[in-house]
């Protein structure tokens, strides 16, 4: 999908290349032929069709070859440096892809892909702040740009549910192609309590897949059905991929719970919950309904001795929900 972006990107700064140098191209007076079209134009238009072309085909690092002696030229429209740097992105060169692009994205009135492509890179070589900042210029400008994909991302690894859900959800709705964000938009809608949104973004996409399983059985969870997430979740806890048992137990705890299994669901917990306060915190509501209020409390009193005596210092841990 990443490929895809970017081809896209490069494609479209080419045609706008190639309209631009048309555009500004000298008119003659009235009444008299036009001119010849000068070399030097034909010369890009023909080195940028090339470069694409070889683009197409996987060639990246052809294509690139072909326009760098068109950048270092100091005649050259700033449209095709702009498609050097996005080549230097494909090949996987930030540092060279930065350097090219960021004097094009500090202009005031530069293109949306520019932007996008500039965050990229910035991205890429651990520049955090800049690659938000061009981001977020490129979406101000665009918002159906593609850096509403990479600033959901980035906004969602630092833990800010909101913003990142109200940028990837209308995203993952126009690109159905984009698998990861659908399921990132997905987990973010869980974490706001929004199942029929969650449900939603996962529409068409494999009913076997673990992954996607253990997401469908988190919205009927959410949505208080026991019964059907117990039936969604039991067999996927027979057999899962490594590193996914703890969540898989979790959600089935739940499950159980609403169903009326309680035993069942501290048989799931019972022995994995040490080290994971919100899955020893479902163990002891589980040991309760099962009517061990002894082991309930053996379960809460380590959690209870690390709370501060003013409970007012604790905050609330949910999400922002607006």
């Amino acid at each position: 999908m990443k490929k895809t972006i970017a081809l896209s990107s490069i494609s479209l700064l080419a045609a706008f290349l190639i309209a631009q140098a048309v555009a500004q191209a000298p008119k003659p007076p009235a009444g008299q032929q036009a001119p010849a079209r000068q070399p030097a134009a034909s010369a890009v238009d023909q080195s940028v069709r090339e470069a694409i072309a070889l683009v197409e085909a996987g060639n990246a690092a052809g294509a690139l070859q072909k326009l760098q002696a068109l950048e270092k030229d100091p005649a050259m429209p700033p449209q095709v440096r702009s498609l050097v740097g996005a080549l230097y992105l494909q090949i996987n060169r930030p540092q060279e892809a930065i350097a090219v692009l960021g004097p094009l994205a500090a202009a005031e009135d530069a293109e949306p892909a520019v932007l996008y492509n500039a965050g990229r890179a910035a991205l890429l070589t651990g520049d955090v702040e800049t690659g938000r900042t061009y981001l977020t210029r490129s979406i101000l400008k665009a918002p159906g740009s593609p850096a509403a994909r990479d600033l959901g991302f980035l906004t969602a690894r630092e833990g800010r549910v909101v913003e990142a859900y109200s940028m990837l959800r209308p995203w993952a709705l126009r690109n159905l192609e984009d698998t990861d964000a659908r399921l990132m938009a997905a987990s973010l809608a869980l974490q706001l309590e929004r199942p029929d949104a969650a449900a939603e973004h996962l529409q068409g996409m494999p009913e076997n897949d673990p992954a996607l399983r253990l997401l469908r059985g988190k919205i009927l969870v959410q949505k208080k059905d026991g019964p059907g997430a117990v039936a969604l979740l039991k067999p996927l806890l027979a057999n899962h991929p490594e590193g996914m048992d703890l969540e898989i137990r979790r959600n089935l705890a739940e499950a159980e719970l609403l169903a009326g299994n309680a035993a069942e669901a501290v048989q799931l917990l019972d022995g994995h919950a040490a080290g994971y306060p919100a899955v020893a915190l479902l163990l002891a509501r589980a040991q309760r309904q099962a009517g061990n209020a002894a082991a309930a409390t053996a379960t809460l009193k380590p959690l209870a001795d690390k709370l501060p005596a003013d409970a007012a210092g604790l905050g609330d841990p949910r999400p922002a929900a607006g």
